[in-house]
This record gives C-alpha cells, structure tokens and sequence, in this order.
C-alpha cells in the first residue's frame, strides 16, 4: 500500500525526455473509471505521462495501471505540458500540433497558453480563431501550456481565483474564461457593476489603452508578431492578452474543434463523419447521464463510439476472438441480410459506412496497427476502406464476366447469376445525392409490420435534412419468402404511386420509389426463405469470403496445419449463411 505520494522536484525525474512533450491529467478517486480509460489510451500511443494523484487511492491505482503519479507538478524546465481531463480519449498524438508543424497552425508554436473550446460552430470556429469573440467559454479539458515566466504567472493567478471559485456557479473553468478576458476576481457573480467599471479603468491604465475603449475591445487583440516572431502566412491566429498583473501581452490561442473534440461537435454533431478529419482528442462534455457513483454517460458516449478501453468483466467470455473480427462476422451477416432482400426485390443496395477495430496488412499487426510506426497516429477503430473488409473483385464479378464489359464496369443486374457479381453504391454516393432532389422527391421506408399487412404507406417520417427524408412508410410482411415479398412490394408501390404528386421531372415518373431506405435489421426479419437458395450461398460466397492474414502481435500460440506446417495467421471471418430455402420454388413455408 502507498503510504505517501511521490512529489517531483526536477524535470529529469519526469518520465519521457527532457524537450519531450508531457501529458498530464488529474484525478482523485472519483473518477477512477475515466481515469482508466485515460490512462489506457495514453499508453496506446506511448505519450510521456503522469498522473496529479488526489488522493493517496488515486496514487495505488495509477501504481497497479503503469502510470506515475505525483502529488502536485513544479517547475517542468523547457517541456510543454498537455494537461487534459480524464474524461478526455486521445486518438493521436497531438505533438505536431503543439510543435506548430501541422499546416495552418504554425503560429501556435509561440503560444504561451492553448487552450480547447465549447465552440459548436464549424464555421466559427474556423472564421473566429476557434470561436475566439463568441462568449463562450473557453474549455480548460485540454490545454497546452508552454514553460515561461508569463505562463507560470497565469497558472499561479489561475490557481488564486480557483481557490475560491467554487461559490455562485463559478468554477475553475470559468475563473479561467474570465481570467483570460483581463477580467477581475469573481467578475460573474461576485462583483457590483461599480467593480466592474473600476477595474475595467485599472485595466486601461495597466494595458495603456485609451479611456474610450470598450470593454470587448480589451479582450485580446489578434498577434501579429507572437512572441516577437512574426505572423505565419495561412496560420490560424494567436491573440495577445493584457491581464492586468500578469502579462501586458499574454500570447494565447484557441485549437481546433476539427483536433481536439468537444463532446457536442463529436457525439452529437458528428463533425468528423461531415469533414472526415479525425479529431485528435475527445472530450466528453455536453452530456447528462453522470452520477456521484459513476461517469455512467460518458463512458456510455465512449462506448458507442469505441473509445472505451477498459475491459467489461461482463464481455471477457467473448474476448477470446478478437473484438475486430466479431465486430467483422456480425457486419457481414447484417449485408448477407441485405443484399438478399436487394435480390429479392431487385434492388442495387447502397453499403452502409464501414468501421474497423484493426487495420488490414499482410503481416503481423501491433496492438491492431501496423507496427510502431503507425501506433502513435492510428486512429481505432476508424472509418476503414472497402477493401479492409470485403472482395471487392467479387462484387464485380468473375473474370470472364468482367472482361466482356468495359474496363472497371460493374453488374448491373441484382438479379442476374452469381458469376455477374451485385450492383452496389458506397455511402459516398448517397451523400452526393444530397442535392439531387428529384432522387429524395421519390423515396419511401421499407419495415416489417409483422402482422401479415403487405402496406401501410400513409406516415411520412421526420424531415431533418435531405438524408433523413426517407419519404412514406411501405409496411411489407415480416419472414415471408422472396416470392411474396415481390408481390406486396408490388402491391405497396402501385398505391404508393397513386399517393405521389404529379412528377417534376420524368425521373420520379416512375410506378416504383426510386430509392428504398431499410435498416439492415429490418432487412433479415423482412426475408424468411429463398426461392434459391443455392443461388444466394454462390453469390455469398462471391461476395464475402476473404482471405485476411489476422495475426496480432500479441497472439503468440503455435498453429499447424494438417500437413505440420506452422500456420502464422488466423484466415478470414465466417461466411455469412444465405436464408432458408423455402418449401417450393414458388415462395412457399421455410423448409
């Protein structure tokens, strides 16, 4: 048991080198849970590391986790800090970003202080600086804090107001915001408006503005030589600061929401699924599912979207296959499903997004990377390529049959032979549809009534955007054959086009919605046998049999073939089984 807590006195005692970037967080026994998890994504990308234990239980734990602990930091010498909550998930390493390689930031290499942002504006963020003239305030989950005497005196007058900050709503946060505005002690709440007035002139005098300034004016003006270094063409901007008794230039910037992840533009805007750009960190913020007892909901929000990394102990019967490839086998049943109701109604099925829990290589990976180079920067699980997961030749066809069309052509029948392949779209291209309206004027919803109805058609679902416009509900019955599902989507069609406007264009003149939305779900319990079963196992085998050399690094058993050769990988996923044949070929009961 730890009786005391070490205290670091010198930067060499500090894990990591001397100029190496270190990362620190804070913790008491409270948050255990989301300091775990913090702790098990900084290990993953091997960052410097140490925890500001509380507590002397927060002190035994980071001992059993790995990670160094410390009861409070002095001076760190010429080392930029990353200090970031526990309720924040690093994705990548953030060092080209503070260092000021990454294009577009090169200012924030002369940045005193960096700090995230509560800003849920893409477009502000980007315009503003980081949404730097909204009043919002400014987020102390991930900072950046350069080692010099005007940061130390910043921190040193944060660490003042924080003691007393807890009283009529302020908090350390916004004891920060206000103290990065040049504001006073207790500006919210605990001052008069004759206080305020007052200091605002102290703080005219001490910044030497003139007495007509007001007081937005005062907030930081943008730099244009950074701590005497001059203004990088294409660089976001840093602001110079006057605050009065500790910098009269206090050189701060504000990264990047696109970087460092709030937990609105993450869980609930999804900015990185519009821009594609993976955030650096997540923080969980915006959320209302926590309790005393436990962060329940941002772990949940971690969860959903894979970035939890502590071990469930309800899950580790499951963990002997790894996680990627039941996530894989799952994947591939759910489009098995699909792509046979696709045949059934002769239908080209558009693919949903594709994620993956470890990248795809010919060789052995590390911790589900391809090896140390790649560790650091890799993003699990991460929105992964085609290719990572299914044949995509295989959808296109056998050999002969692709050589008869033109070059890279695909099938276009969803119900020809399994030697012609399946039609399909990526998500990419039902995202381009976005502004082709007549595509969306002509669309309905496919669902099971699972009462034997063959339609509904009269609801027409919520209208969020032209994605989300899916158009009247088309009720067809639940477990029924291929045969009556292309009878009552016949049937459901002929009223639904008796339901439609007169067309706009000659495109949604058709008998038939020119787009179906179904949820993979919906599309197995629609489909209860197949006329063609046989059929539907060649065509799967075509389009979902792949040969993966799944090998971690971590995986060290001995595997022989029958021929005693020693078999260095685990081969492929399970081939999704096709549905039932049904008792005749005309659509009759599941065998």
């Amino acid at each position: 048991m730890i009786s005391a807590l070490k205290v670091t006195v010198a930067a060499v005692l500090l894990p990591g080198q001397r100029d190496s970037i270190l990362h620190v967080t804070f913790a008491s026994s409270s948050v255990t849970e989301l300091l775990h998890n913090w702790a098990l994504h900084v290990q993953r990308l091997r960052f410097a590391a140490v925890v500001a234990a509380i507590d002397l239980e927060t002190a035994a734990f980071c001992e059993e986790l790995g990670v160094d602990a410390v009861a409070y930091l002095l001076r760190l010498g010429q080392r930029p800090v990353v200090v970031s909550d526990v309720d924040v998930a690093w994705l990548s390493d953030p060092t080209p970003m503070v260092r000021g390689t990454l294009p577009g930031l090169a200012d924030f290499a002369h940045a005193d202080l960096l700090a995230s942002s509560d800003c849920v504006s893409a477009e502000w963020d980007v315009e503003d600086d980081g949404c730097f003239h909204t009043l919002i305030d400014r987020n102390t989950g991930v900072l950046v804090v350069r080692p010099n005497d005007k940061s130390a005196a910043f921190l040193g007058e944060w660490a003042e107001r924080t003691a007393g900050a807890f009283q009529a709503w302020e908090t350390d946060q916004t004891a920060f915001d206000d103290l990065l505005r040049g504001r006073r002690r207790g500006h919210r709440r605990a001052s008069t408006e004759a206080e305020r007035e007052a200091w605002l002139q102290r703080k005219k005098d001490y910044c030497g503005l003139p007495p007509t300034t007001s007081e937005e004016s005062t907030m930081g003006q943008r730099s244009l030589r950074p701590n005497g270094v001059p203004h990088a063409t294409g660089s976001r901007y840093l602001y110079d600061v006057c605050i009065p008794g500790v910098s009269r230039a206090f050189t701060f910037g504000i990264m990047p929401v696109s970087l460092v992840a709030n937990g609105h533009t993450f869980f609930v805007q999804q900015l990185q699924t519009q821009t594609g750009v993976q955030p650096m960190a997540v923080h969980a913020t915006y959320q209302f599912g926590d309790l005393a007892d436990c962060a329940f909901g941002k772990r949940e929000r971690f969860r959903e979207w894979g970035l939890w990394r502590v071990p469930d102990d309800s899950l580790l019967a499951s963990l002997a296959v790894p996680e990627h490839v039941e996530h894989v086998n799952a994947l591939l049943r759910r489009l098995a499903a699909g792509v046979a109701l696709g045949r059934a109604l002769n239908r080209t099925v558009v693919l949903p997004r594709l994620y993956c829990y470890c990248d795809r290589y010919w060789a052995r990976l590390t911790e589900c990377t391809i090896g140390r180079q790649a560790l650091p920067t890799q993003p699990l699980p991460f929105r992964c390529p085609m290719d990572h997961l299914l044949p995509i030749g295989g959808w296109h066809g056998a050999e002969a049959n692709r050589l008869a069309r033109p070059r890279c052509a695909g099938p276009t029948r969803p119900d020809g032979p399994p030697e012609e392949g399946f039609p399909y779209r990526t998500a990419a291209w039902l995202e381009r549809l976005r502004e082709s309206a007549p595509f969306f004027v002509s669309s309905a919803t496919v669902r099971p009534d699972g009462g034997g109805r063959s339609d509904s058609a009269t609801s027409r679902g919520p209208r969020h955007g032209a994605l989300l416009a899916h158009g009247h509900t088309i009720s067809l019955p639940a477990g029924a054959s291929d045969v009556r599902l292309r009878e009552a989507f016949r049937e459901a069609a002929g009223r639904w086009s008796r339901r439609q406007p007169p067309p706009a264009v000659p495109l949604a003149a058709s008998r038939e919605p020119t787009l179906l939305h179904v949820s993979l779900e919906d599309a197995a319990s629609l489909l209860g046998c197949t006329s063609e079963q046989p059929v539907l196992a060649t065509l799967f085998q075509r389009l979902f049999s792949t040969r993966w050399c799944y090998r971690p690094e971590e995986m060290t058993e001995v595997r022989k073939t029958a021929n005693g050769t020693v078999d260095v990988c685990v081969w492929g996923f399970e081939l999704p089984a096709p549905p039932k044949q049904c008792a005749s070929n005309a659509g009759g009961a599941p065998l």
